[in-house]
């Protein structure tokens, strides 16, 4: 996968390229108007990273590449449910105008994740860590350090969706991004036995990889 903004010089033959080399193309980090990002789908970008996020707003008058992204039928988008990237009710909006196998959650984890609240560095410069949420000093928001179960309980309780569609939108709908559902993304015969298993309030009870137990 590789992330890139359509509007840049030469964009859309590289979006082009990529698709031909087996790449996912996402849109992101673009300040694309709403045709140069229906270009850019056009050219074969199917994924969104981290949507609303580095990008402009919507505004009325100049939709841009958010409105873009949710006008599309095909699209697939990442969704950062933390509550802080995008409020609860902005969550809520993009479930119920993609649908659930559109929405993939991601996390947007630094370094810090499943560390305790503090000071740590990020690109050479230091941010605070606090409640999950990461920025530097002026305010800048720049992550998080949410575990993606967490983040999937969030998401659940931002569009009241079941559970089972709060995991899969963490597992297999990713998984069928990268094209990789054969093999990843649910817990069926003939897939890789990578599984976790939880406690009753979602703590991890047991971590196995390739069939193995290792933690």
């Amino acid at each position: 996968m590789m992330t890139i903004a359509p509007e840049l010089e030469g964009g859309l033959q590289k979006i082009s390229e990529l698709v031909q080399a087996g790449v996912v193309a996402a849109l992101g980090h673009t300040d694309a108007s709403y045709e140069q990002a229906g270009q850019g789908f056009g050219a074969g970008i199917s994924h969104v990273t981290h949507l609303f996020n580095a990008m402009p707003p919507i505004h009325h008058r100049n939709p841009g590449a958010i409105t873009a992204v949710l006008n599309n039928r095909q699209v697939t988008a990442q969704i950062i449910s933390d509550g802080v990237h995008l409020d609860g009710p902005v969550v809520d909006l993009v479930f119920r105008t993609l649908g659930p196998e559109r929405c993939i959650l991601i996390t947007d984890g630094l370094q810090a994740t499943g560390l305790p609240d503090g000071i740590y560095s990020y690109d050479g410069k230091q941010y605070e860590n606090k409640n999950g949420t990461c920025r530097y000093p002026d305010g800048t928001l720049i992550g998080s350090t949410l575990s993606l179960m967490q983040i999937a309980q969030r998401f659940r309780s931002f569009t009241g969706c079941s559970l089972k569609t709060a995991i899969d939108c963490a597992s297999l709908y990713p998984a069928r991004v990268l094209g990789l559902e054969h093999c990843k993304g649910s817990v069926e015969v003939g897939k890789d036995a990578d599984l976790v298993i939880w406690n009753e309030d979602f703590s991890v009870h047991t971590t196995m990889v390739d069939g193995r137990v290792l933690a």
